[in-house]
């Protein structure tokens, strides 16, 4: 409310009043004159006396009213100093829009004065694009009679646009006519610090893609020379060779096989970071797993005179789950308990356990060694990416520090725990627990079984698509020895071609070509066969080896997915698969 006109009405009203009394105190004194002629001395007395009493009692009363209207200034002062010195701009609208009335704040905030605020439309000090916003709440206040909130930009006077908050509700005067009443907050700091996060939360976004994609492409790289290494290693081995060539065979072999699993380690880290990390739901039995892995590490333990020690439960049933993420797990922890084990034994063990959830099944497995042990204020710590308990067992028995941060995301994504319990000096027993489900009836066939090959009577007839020589030489001496023809193309448009011009059992694909790359080949292989009613397993290779790699080739209409390098008897066993398959058709 505007503090001159406030003070301009009192005083009106105050003259008003003033005049109404001495229009009635003549009238008064005009019939006590006449009153007075008709009176005797006694009655004039007794009159006079009263008339004394009574301007005492008016005296006393003005005095009075006096005080009342001198603490009514008082706090009229001080409400008009809070309005006007309110941290928030106060506006009164009439039912149209325009301002009647506004405090300092808000003139502060517009960057106008008091005379220029008054009898303008309140949507002037409103950015355009958000005018409507104004009129769409305002409008709702109309319907609901509820205080209603939004934020828009504002206009402020030679200066740059503004955000505020508007808090507005209807209101009535004394005659019953609607006006708003609205509080104006400038939120501008607060929007920045929202924009800086939204802007810091997208680069976070663009960075994490942009590391993805960096992690995939250093996989496709240092894939590439690696599966060439394992190649030429692999073919080095069909040819004679003394006693000490293979040990120089056998070191390659080693070597190239631990550079690929500090690559493997990266890329699963990098996806379980990310939140990435996808389970499969396949059919499988634990123990069925454990006995397959263990015998992988038999090998290793026996050279060192381990004694190597497996029990399981009687009631192991055959569940739904990711059996290559279970293997992982299991497999790093028998790897650790027998690179830091020098004598004694390593005991592995799975149970079933009980869990809240009816319709799971938890199961609990430990790996048990009498190895070096672990302090027990660093256990907490060997969860932890790049960590291990020793930096000097980097030198000694290497490693990347990133296996057990792995196990211990793959185990959390498998609604498990992992922990470990340890006696330097004595050994070590970790532990996991992960849950799965009842095997049931839709659940697809185990990928923790090994494919079991078949001998085929007929001629096995490829077409091999690859651009790299070595991956090419090797492919063809695979197939060479196992009697089967294949033919050659390297890019995806003479694929297509070759394909339209023969008959294929299978296609091995790689998806990184020339001109066109394997994916899109595919799907122009799978349009050609729509038309000629023909069907052809597609089997696709390459060296990127993310999640989404195998989704993008199985939508491309793909059948299988091989990773680079690709060993022999994995590309045996699939070939095998698919072409099976084809002959059962």
């Amino acid at each position: 409310m505007n503090k001159n006109k406030s003070e301009y009405d009192v005083k009106e009203y105050n003259r008003q009043m003033r005049r109404i009394a001495e229009k009635n105190l003549q009238g008064k004194e005009q019939k006590m004159s006449e009153k007075i002629k008709t009176m005797n001395t006694e009655d004039i007395k007794n009159t006079i006396h009263e008339l004394e009493v009574h301007q005492i009692q008016l005296e006393m009363q003005n005095e009075e009213l006096k005080r009342v209207h001198r603490e009514l200034d008082i706090s009229r002062s001080k409400y008009f100093d809070l309005y006007d010195l309110a941290p928030v701009g106060y506006l009164t609208l009439d039912r149209k829009g325009v301002i009647v009335d506004g405090n300092l704040m808000a003139c502060k905030l517009l960057g106008t004065d008091r005379n220029d605020l008054l009898g303008t439309p309140f949507t002037r000090f409103i950015m355009r694009d958000d005018q409507d916003i104004f009129y769409h709440y305002k409008k709702n206040i109309g319907k609901t009679q509820k205080h209603e909130e939004s934020e828009l930009r504002m206009l402020r006077k030679g200066e740059k646009p503004f955000w505020s908050n508007l808090s507005t509700m209807l209101d009535k005067d004394e005659d019953g006519n609607p006006y708003y009443r609205v509080v104006i907050s400038d939120i501008s700091r607060r929007k920045e610090v929202e924009m800086e996060l939204e802007e810091a939360k997208k680069q976070a976004v663009d960075a994490n893609e942009a590391k993805s994609q960096f992690l995939a492409n250093m996989s496709h790289e240092i894939r590439t020379p690696i599966n060439g290494l394992m190649i030429m290693a692999h073919l080095l081995e069909m040819t004679e060779l003394n006693e000490e060539q293979l040990g120089f065979l056998e070191h390659i072999n080693k070597s190239s096989d631990s550079l690929l699993k500090v690559i493997d380690n990266i890329l699963d880290y990098s996806k379980i970071e990310a939140g990435e990390m996808e389970l499969e739901r396949v059919q499988f039995q634990p123990d069925k797993v454990l006995e397959e892995v263990t015998k992988v590490f038999r090998v290793k333990a026996s050279r060192k005179d381990l004694e190597m020690k497996i029990s399981t439960g009687d009631d192991i049933p055959t569940v739904t789950g990711d059996p290559f993420r279970f293997r992982q797990v299991l497999a790093n922890l028998i790897s650790n308990a027998v690179k830091y084990t020098k004598n004694g034994e390593i005991e592995i063990s799975l149970n079933k356990t009980k869990d809240s959830d009816s319709d799971k099944i938890k199961f609990e497995c430990s790996v048990r060694d009498t190895g070096i042990g672990i302090h027990p204020e660093k256990i907490d710590l060997m969860f932890e990416r790049f960590c291990q308990a020793d930096t000097s067992n980097t030198r000694q028995y290497g490693g990347t520090g990133l296996g057990l941060a792995i196990c211990k995301g793959l185990v959390e994504k498998m609604e498990g725990e992992i922990w470990a319990e340890s006696t330097p000096g004595e050994g070590s027993c970790f532990t996991f627990t992960f849950i799965t489900e009842p095997a049931t009836e839709d659940d697809s066939a185990s990928s923790g079984e090994m494919i079991e090959t078949t001998e085929m009577q007929e001629e096995i007839h490829l077409l091999l698509v690859e651009d790299d020589p070595i991956s090419r030489r090797l492919i063809k001496e695979i197939c060479k020895s196992k009697g089967w023809n294949i033919m050659m193309a390297t890019n995806g448009r003479e694929a297509v071609e070759m394909f339209k011009e023969n008959s294929f059992d299978a296609v091995i694909m790689d998806i990184q070509l020339p001109i066109f790359d394997g994916l899109m080949a595919t799907e122009m292989i799978r349009e050609w066969e729509v038309m000629n009613g023909t069907y052809t397993p597609v089997i696709g290779v390459t060296a990127y080896a993310n999640d989404g790699m195998r989704e993008k080739c199985l939508n491309a209409g793909m059948d299988e997915y091989l990773s680079k390098p690709v060993k022999p008897k994995t590309f045996e066993l699939v070939v095998a698969k698919m072409t099976d398959r084809l002959h059962r058709q």
